[in-house]
């Protein structure tokens, strides 16, 4: 069990804490290179010319409304903190990540990794010792305005509780732990992992865990954008529900204070107030008032705890699979298990009353008599979703024994017995139900009230849904251990036929054809018996149990069977293809082909980052080649530009890449997409981008194409700015890899230097989107019969002025990559925000100055089409002089030693 007793010794001895040799180190480090008084300046200069900004409009929101709006919290102290607080926990969260985050990954980078593992100290306590000068960086940040916040106080509004809630939400954010992710003792340890994301993980599912623990480690990560988007869930919600904002928040009122709820309009700056207030509020918790602050700091520490336990065993191994054999392991992943339990109980236990008691979830067809209402909605929603992980699950189970040897130099036999895959596939229903009793029984509810008209009560749906749930589990485990990954084609052809003959069989114009002539009547009735196809999908089976009468699940797949039906059906073949797969597919043979050096682990009750070796050696650059399609690119690039930088460019991000069968399935998926367009259940949306419904009329054909073709301009668009940071970070990156200084040696001029990353940099994202414009210029051109010659000319001024921006945007990137290529402003959202504000301010006031902004409106828009490629012209040739002059700059300084250089 967790914490074991070595764990507790650390974390109780005070010589943990008193002497951290890391914490000495970073601190002088930090002294050398004046990093506190920097980032202190930084941090007054941001808030002076923000604060400025926000107490200018306060002064004049007040002078307009004589009193501060009641979203910054209704009085002068309130609103003074939420500026300063929502932009100093910015600095106080990137002060923590920046010595934790890629802390470790640059000592393995440096080589001096395997110095630190040898220390005489537990790799626990090595990775609880460097989390303390990350804590006090991130501390001393907080502490620098403290008078100001006291100051907030005097001014009444903010309360000394307040004051002590946000410093705690201060010191949590400032806890981040050392983020590592691979084998610290394998040869392949100083692998260079991207600025932006985490390209070191094994696979999708271990580089999403990696993201969250990153993001949990500092910044608030997926929370901190959660908060972005309150105000406009907010507004969505609001909409929804048909009473309007001040509805809603009437509405709101009685779940929490409005010292809380007034503040959700302005919580992308006022988020870290809001949290600090809502952890000493009395919720409404199973119908007890609990302050948040019980559960969330116990369950935030414990969260930590776990991941300095994951960083120590991934310091401890040489290769994943080696992480089954450490003590910490199994116990570490029953505790995170525990922890997800425990906080889907916390935060069922503040929804309750919403949920339940006041009918949220009574939004399923199940209607029950008594007090909860909501109470048949929230268990068909935990059996629901405990069936479709089951399902994933036995998906999993069936293809690890369907492929039970992962080759590799020492191939991985993925085992699993009978008991131990039981218990793998069980436990998502015990979950659920254990969840639920819990539930009913803190809150003291009926767990199974009658129905509100009829005979019996709550218990027969969701035995019915429980029932079709295990049924569709055993069919899923069947289907792969029969097919292996194969059956999740047969999945998609399941439900993409049964939705087909729903669409048929509901379609009018369907209807009328069919009954038009004698040849086609029989095809209604050949359509309702094919339907009955749902019957391999448990998905199906148990929505129609409880699907409300909005959803129109139920018109949409009429004649549902009985739901004994899925259970028989399920149950029949999941039995049946088991079978098939274990006489069919030998594993003893296959297992025996491994060899006496292969490892064998079991899946069920190991992670899937343990089986992990054979993915990463898959997927190493090194291992992969260029495909035809590619050498046909650098070919055709070469015959045009012989420059060796932009040729290794796009060799090293294109290796592996550009399959013809993904190439392929690309365009085909762009082809269906647009002709899905043209259906009656999909051309509504095209109605947002100026188009028409088209329901088989000819004369509404021209409005649909039009619809059809301004939705791929808008996609064009929303890549073209998505693609305008591919030049971030270039020289960055090199100095990371110490070969910024061979990048400068070579004896190119600059100007094929600059032309050679900046096009390297570029050029897998321009291909993505030269592919986007060809598509929604051929498609204009497509349709210009039906609409009008001016279509392909309008669309090839939209596409220039797309390139254009995403161009100009990339080259003044990459004037900042050449002017400052040892700064990294991968995670300094601020900066740019800055940036683009010292950029706009002056730049307005000049084109005013010089009457440029004036001629400017005044043009038409095709005169502003034309204008705004020539502003990104003049802009792009200014950068082109200032990214060759810092190219030049670069050249005369010495890269060769201290790249990387870190004092003391």
């Amino acid at each position: 069990m967790l914490p074991t007793r070595d764990h507790l010794r650390i974390l109780l001895d005070p010589q943990t804490w008193r002497d951290n040799p890391f914490l000495a180190r970073e601190a002088r480090r930090d002294r050398k290179r004046w990093q506190p008084f920097v980032s202190f300046c930084w941090m007054c200069g941001v808030l002076l010319i923000v604060g400025c900004i926000g107490i200018w409009l306060l002064s004049l929101v007040r002078t307009t409304l004589h009193r501060i709006p009641w979203f910054l919290g209704g009085d002068q102290g309130t609103a003074l903190c939420i500026v300063v607080s929502g932009i100093q926990i910015l600095f106080i969260s990137g002060a923590a990540q920046k010595h934790t985050t890629r802390l470790l990954t640059s000592e393995a980078n440096q080589n001096t990794l395997s110095s630190l593992l040898m220390l005489p100290a537990s790799n626990f306590q090595l990775a609880l010792q460097l989390t303390c000068y990350p804590w006090l960086v991130a501390m001393r940040m907080a502490i620098y305005f403290l008078p100001i916040y006291v100051f907030c106080v005097g001014l009444d509004g903010l309360t000394i509780l307040d004051l002590l809630m946000l410093y705690l939400v201060f010191a949590m954010n400032s806890f981040s732990v050392p983020f590592w992710m691979r084998p610290a003792l394998s040869e392949n340890a100083a692998i260079i992992t991207q600025v932006k994301g985490v390209k070191g993980a094994a696979n999708p599912a271990q580089a999403a865990r990696a993201n969250r623990q990153q993001g949990s480690a500092g910044t608030p990560g997926v929370g901190l954008a959660f908060v972005f988007l309150i105000p406009l869930l907010t507004f969505v919600w609001s909409m929804i529900s048909r009473q309007g904002l001040d509805g809603f928040y009437q509405a709101l009122h009685q779940y929490v204070p409005d010292s809380v709820a007034n503040l959700l309009t302005s919580s992308f700056i006022s988020w870290p107030l809001m949290m600090a207030r809502l952890l000493v509020s009395p919720l409404d918790w199973f119908g007890f008032h609990v302050y948040p602050l019980f559960f969330f700091l116990p369950l935030f520490l414990f969260n930590r705890y776990t991941q300095l336990v994951r960083t120590s065993e991934y310091l401890s191994i040489g290769s994943y699979r080696e992480l089954g054999k450490l003590a910490t392991y199994l116990p570490r992943r029953r505790l995170e298990t525990l922890l997800k339990f425990v906080q889907f109980v916390v935060v069922t236990g503040y929804l309750w009353k919403w949920g339940v008691w006041d009918g949220a979830f009574a939004f399923v067809s199940i209607k029950v008599a008594g007090a909860e209402v909501g109470i048949a909605g929230f268990a068909c929603i935990l059996l629901f979703f405990a069936g479709i992980v089951g399902a994933f699950r036995a998906a999993h189970l069936g293809s690890w024994l369907f492929k039970p040897v992962l080759k590799a130099e020492n191939p991985i036999v993925r085992r699993a017995d009978f008991r131990s895959s039981c218990r793998f596939l069980l436990e998502p229903f015990l979950y659920a139900i254990a969840l639920y009793f819990i539930c009913c029984l803190i809150s003291r509810s009926n767990p199974f009230p009658p129905f509100l008209r009829g005979q019996g009560n709550l218990l027969s749906p969701l035995a019915e849904i429980l029932a079709i749930g295990l049924s569709g589990t055993l069919l899923s485990f069947g289907v792969s251990r029969l097919l292996g990954e194969g059956a999740a084609y047969l999945r998609f052809i399941v439900i993409f036929t049964a939705g087909v003959c729903g669409v048929l069989e509901t379609s009018q114009e369907f209807i009328q054809w069919a009954a038009s002539s004698r040849g086609t009547k029989g095809l209604l009735p050949l359509i309702k018996e094919i339907q009955k196809i749902e019957l391999f999908s448990p998905f199906a089976g148990m929505t129609h149990i409880f699907a409300p009468s909005w959803s129109k699940f139920n018109v949409f797949l009429p004649n549902s069977p009985h739901w004994s039906q899925w259970v028989l059906v399920a149950l029949l073949t999941g039995l049946s293809a088991t079978l098939v797969g274990c006489f069919a597919l030998k594993r003893d043979k296959a297992i025996a082909g491994a060899g006496e050096k292969s490892v064998h682990l079991d899946a069920t009750l190991i992670g899937q980052e343990a089986f992990a070796d054979p993915i990463v050696a898959k997927n190493d650059p090194t291992n992969k080649a260029d495909t035809p399609i590619v050498i046909k690119f650098i070919s055709l690039i070469q015959g045009v530009l012989d420059n060796g930088v932009l040729t290794k460019e796009i060799r090293t991000k294109l290796r592996g890449k550009w399959e013809a069968g993904s190439v392929i399935t690309t365009i085909l998926m762009l082809a269906l997409l647009t002709f899905a367009c043209f259906n009656s259940y999909v051309s509504p949306i095209i109605g947002i981008f100026g188009g028409r419904q088209f329901n088989s009329s000819v004369a509404n054909l021209p409005a649909t194409m039009q619809g059809v073709v301004n939705i791929w301009l808008f996609a064009a668009g929303l890549m073209s700015f998505a693609f305008a940071f591919s030049t971030i970070n270039v020289f960055y990156i090199e100095t990371q890899k110490s070969t910024l200084s061979f990048l400068l040696l070579t004896p190119m001029s600059n100007f094929s230097l600059f032309v050679g990353k900046f096009l390297g940099a570029i050029a897998p994202s321009a291909v993505a989107l030269i592919m986007l414009y060809a598509w929604a210029f051929g498609l204009s051109l497509l349709f210009s019969p039906y609409l009008s010659v001016a279509c392909p000319l309008i669309t090839f001024a939209f596409i220039v002025n797309f390139a254009a921006v995403c161009v100009t945007i990339n080259l003044a990137l990459f004037t900042v990559a050449a002017l400052f290529p040892r700064a990294s402003f991968a995670n300094a959202g601020w900066i740019w925000i800055l940036t683009v504000y010292l950029i706009i301010a002056p730049l307005n006031w000049a084109l005013d100055a010089l009457g440029i902004k004036k001629a400017i409106m005044s043009l038409s828009p095709v005169g502003i089409s034309l204008a705004a490629p020539l502003i990104c012209l003049t802009i792009c040739c200014f950068c082109i002089l200032i990214s060759l002059a810092g190219i030049a700059r670069m050249r005369k300084k010495d890269f060769s030693e201290g790249v990387n250089k870190r004092g003391g």
